[in-house]
């Protein structure tokens, strides 16, 4: 099969993660010939040397996502796949902004347009929500003209996306998020700074987006400090402007900055517990990584956390800064606790495909539509 693999409408956070856990993947299945389509945003996060013969690199300057260059990425993909002549064409997620002749398979990762009913929409403000209204309307159009079929990665998600945008269920097909193969071992360390006596340390390594809610960590600081005898940090891995943007100067929160893949499995190696108090997902790798490195999961009471955490996670509520404090405290306080989470982690972690074998159910899903 020839596949292009276009990740030109990624920009940053778990979609590009993704992409590069696939195309590391697809090394290994050698009866395809692949053809990937990246932006800027790759450059310094793909080691091109490492990829053998059967794959092909083409640089876009412009992404496909960007108003004021749309025609100029437009010629440049129809040129591509006029040299290629795929079989067929893998957006890793939409929307694509692309038409391909050939058939076309996108991910679907838009959980604002599937979750109505989370409680996102009641802290966002209006021009958050009059944008989003907005930008559903033109993307939702966008990704159901531009592709044939989709891949998503919960069977939730799934029938959200038929039932409230008419899509058939037989178009979609579900390959679930997994853990990057570096989690396996042979990762290299990344230092953190020395721990304190009785500290206990909170990671929680995401993009900085309105639904993650990470901006209740000031909150948190501050109801905390209130707590006689408790040691704690909270880790965040933000650009440095966002940073000192949005959070208080305090020394229990520290910034590592935007972290590679490389880095993830020794941060999580020297924490206590992934804190994710997000409202809005359809699916997190994070939470994945924290059950693989053996650390308990802190996250939102909500069904999508739910669905892949079961048992293996404490649960708060994501606005209620009180809660969320009595939570963590509680965590840190009781081992057993926090052995129970670990154990049933590892339980978890087996229900879901490693990054292998959601490679394989994406090449499947292109090979099976196409013959």
């Amino acid at each position: 099969m020839k596949l292009i693999v276009n990740c030109s409408s990624l920009h940053q956070g778990g979609g590009i993660q993704v992409a590069l856990s696939l195309l590391e993947e697809f090394k290994d299945f050698r009866d395809n010939e692949y053809y990937i389509i990246y932006t800027s945003k790759f450059l310094n996060l793909i080691n091109f040397d490492s990829f053998p013969d059967n794959f092909k690199f083409y640089f876009l300057k412009y992404s496909s996502s960007d108003l004021f260059k749309f025609r100029q990425s437009l010629k440049r993909l129809k040129e591509i796949e006029v040299d290629v002549q795929p079989d067929c064409v893998l957006t890793v997620f939409g929307p694509s902004y692309w038409r391909p002749k050939a058939i076309h398979v996108m991910g679907f990762a838009l959980g604002h347009f599937l979750y109505p009913d989370s409680p996102f929409w009641k802290v966002a403000n209006l021009k958050e929500k009059f944008l989003f209204s907005i930008l559903k309307t033109i993307k939702i159009w966008q990704i159901k003209q531009n592709a044939d079929y989709f891949h998503i990665e919960t069977e939730d998600a799934k029938n959200r996306l038929s039932r409230y945008h008419n899509v058939p269920l037989e178009n979609i097909f579900v390959a679930s998020n997994s853990h990057h193969k570096i989690f396996n071992g042979n990762y290299q360390y990344f230092k953190l700074p020395k721990k304190r006596k009785n500290e206990f340390r909170l990671i929680t390594i995401s993009a900085f987006y309105s639904h993650k809610n990470i901006k209740i960590i000031n909150k948190l600081v501050n109801e905390l400090c209130k707590i006689k005898d408790f040691e704690f940090t909270f880790f965040v891995t933000l650009p440095q402007p966002i940073f000192d943007k949005n959070f208080i100067k305090s020394n229990r929160i520290i910034n590592l900055g935007p972290v590679k893949i490389e880095d993830c499995p020794s941060i999580y190696e020297q924490s206590d517990a992934l804190f994710l108090p997000t409202l809005l997902e359809i699916f997190s790798a994070s939470y994945l990584e924290a059950m693989k490195m053996e650390i308990p999961i802190l996250t939102s009471d909500l069904s999508f956390a739910h669905d892949i955490c079961g048992d293996a996670a404490l649960y708060f509520n994501p606005l209620d800064v009180k809660n969320i404090s009595n939570s963590i405290v509680n965590l840190a306080r009781n081992k057993q606790l926090r052995e129970v989470l670990k154990q049933n982690g590892k339980i978890r972690l087996k229900k879901f495909d490693n990054s292998r074998e959601r490679s394989r159910k994406i090449l499947n899903i292109c090979n099976n539509i196409i013959n």
